[in-house]
């Protein structure tokens, strides 16, 4: 629901302008969340004049040793082993694009995004019945830097190249006996490469 909120918001604002573009690309991504270390995923973008919208949606799932029980305080009879893992995050941005140098087909742009992500984490033990998970949402924002063709030889389809990076805080207060790993998340870096299609003639 947060998401869908957030959505909503993102489009009331969009809406007076008209979509240039719109765009699909992959991310493979780095965080401080120890579950989310291994995320990859889609991102789906639109271009409204000079500002992007931009859905995410990161998953990871691995394997290491930890508890598999989750809060503040660790119950008897629950001790370290390895345990299955996983995270599913969903994140909305507005960014806006400054170009800071162009070459024939091919322009650099710097990109300042606010937005917040929302997501689930899970882990299970493998050998019983001790488990955890957990929601929540944290605001963000960040900046990339982004190397983009918007037309490739007279054609409606471009492309893009981006590193990203983006930081985050939780709202509200912490339950200091509850498992809440979205409050580890205090950072994403990410590589994307991405294709766009122009909606408008040039």
């Amino acid at each position: 629901m947060t998401i869908l909120r957030a959505v909503i918001l993102a489009l009331c604002v969009c809406s007076p302008l008209s979509a240039q573009f719109v765009g699909a690309g992959f991310q493979v991504v780095r965080s401080d969340q120890i579950d989310m270390r291994g995320s990859r995923g889609p991102a789906l973008r639109f271009g409204f004049g000079p500002i992007d919208l931009r859905y995410d949606y990161l998953v990871a799932h691995g394997q290491r040793f930890d508890y598999p029980c989750g809060g503040g305080f660790i119950p008897p009879g629950c001790v370290q082993e390895t345990i299955d893992y996983s995270s599913h995050v969903h994140s909305i941005f507005l960014g806006a694009r400054a170009r800071l140098l162009s070459r024939g087909s091919f322009d650099l742009f710097v990109l300042p995004e606010v937005g917040l992500t929302s997501g689930t984490f899970a882990k299970q033990s493998t050998t019983g019945p001790q488990s955890a998970s957990s929601s929540g949402y944290n605001l963000g924002a960040g900046a990339a830097v982004e190397l983009a063709a918007s037309r490739l030889r007279g054609t409606a389809i471009g492309g893009w190249i981006a590193a990203r990076f983006r930081g985050f805080v939780a709202p509200g207060s912490y339950a200091v006996d509850g498992f809440e790993p979205h409050r580890q998340q205090h950072w994403i870096g990410s590589v994307e490469l991405g294709v766009r299609y122009g909606l408008q003639p040039r």
